[in-house]
């Protein structure tokens, strides 16, 4: 059994985890839905060769292809480096305004921090990644939508499923077994 990250040529059994392209795609709807015509949306990534990030930018291009009227970046990426991805967080506001940024990799808390730092305070952030740090700047405003994993899920669940196969011999799950995609705001947080 795999989670959070499909391994379809591993001898894998079954997937527990979300649908990364899906979670894309309801990316691009909120940040569709936060965007006017003529505005800008950056996206940065953490890497090329994540799968689940690379899923992701693939769904919310695709998606956005419906949305002409909106002005999107290049996909920038920033290597999976905090110092990297907050020097072209700060590069790349300097150089024009942007109404959304979105966060394929799970640097929400510190693009909060750095956009705060500019004096924006009307740059919508989205992203993935419920982690405590993130949490706090989604309490705090700093950040718009988060997109979580499910992680605890994944977790239980691929541990749930083997044990009972292992005890009491219960078929594993076969193929791709998706959890479904939750979207927090900070109205909905707890």
């Amino acid at each position: 059994m795999t989670l959070n990250i499909d391994l379809e040529d591993s001898y894998r059994i079954g997937f527990i985890g979300i649908d990364d392209y899906k979670a894309g795609t309801c990316l691009a709807g909120l940040a569709h839905n936060l965007t006017r015509s003529g505005e800008n949306v950056s996206i940065l990534s953490g890497s090329k060769t994540i799968h689940s990030q690379s899923q992701r930018i693939n769904g919310f291009l695709d998606t956005m292809k419906q949305y002409p009227e909106i002005l999107l970046s290049n996909v920038i990426y920033t290597e999976d480096k905090l110092e990297i991805s907050n020097k072209l967080l700060k590069e790349m506001l300097s150089k024009k305004y942007y109404k959304t940024i979105v966060m394929v990799d799970s640097w929400l808390a510190n693009a909060g921090e750095v956009i705060a730092q500019t004096g924006y305070d009307d740059i919508n952030i989205l992203g993935f990644d419920l982690m405590p740090q993130n949490k706090e700047a989604l309490k705090q405003g700093k950040v718009t939508y988060i997109i979580d994993q499910s992680a605890y899920m994944q977790s239980y669940e691929c541990v749930h499923k083997v044990c009972e196969h292992l005890i009491y011999g219960t078929e594993l799950p076969k193929g791709k077994n998706y959890l479904p995609i939750h979207i927090y705001n900070k109205y909905n947080l707890d």
